[in-house]
């Protein structure tokens, strides 16, 4: 039946055979998913919510980016379900969104070339200071 489904989304371009094989590659793949998810506690540690396609599973000390290059999310998967499961923890995104904010790491920050958010860091600076002298600005002028 989900078979059926993504072929007729793909509007018939795809031979149905591949179709059957890529929707059951996706079934496998999210069953292993789900009970990775269930051997780490099955919900966001920080809200509760437990709906396993927003789920994510966080580095509770970071290194996540480079461990995932390292060993992929496979290698990962494969650790935790080995019983491997210090220093992992599930958020959902919101929660993961907002450790990054709140916690920045390499995701925000890269010494080697100087970037926050992607942005070299003295332009980002230069930016915040004008953007501060603007806004002194308009208060003195609406005095």
């Amino acid at each position: 039946m989900e078979s059926q489904l993504v072929f007729t989304q793909n509007r018939g371009k795809m031979p149905s055979g591949r179709v059957i094989k890529l929707t059951s590659e996706r079934s496998r793949w999210r069953s292993i998913r789900i009970s990775v998810l269930q051997k780490l506690g099955g919900k966001c540690v920080r809200c509760g919510f437990s709906d396993f396609r927003a789920l994510q599973i966080d580095h509770v000390n970071g290194g996540g980016s480079k461990e995932l290059q390292e060993i992929g999310a496979w290698g990962v998967y494969k650790k935790i379900m080995n019983g491997d499961i210090d220093g992992y923890q599930i958020l959902c995104a919101n929660c993961n969104w907002i450790k990054r904010d709140e916690n920045p790491t390499e995701h925000c920050v890269r010494p080697e070339n100087d970037l926050i958010l992607g942005i070299p860091k003295d332009k980002l600076i230069e930016t915040l200071k004008l953007l501060e002298a603007e806004k002194q600005d308009n208060d003195q002028h609406s005095e």
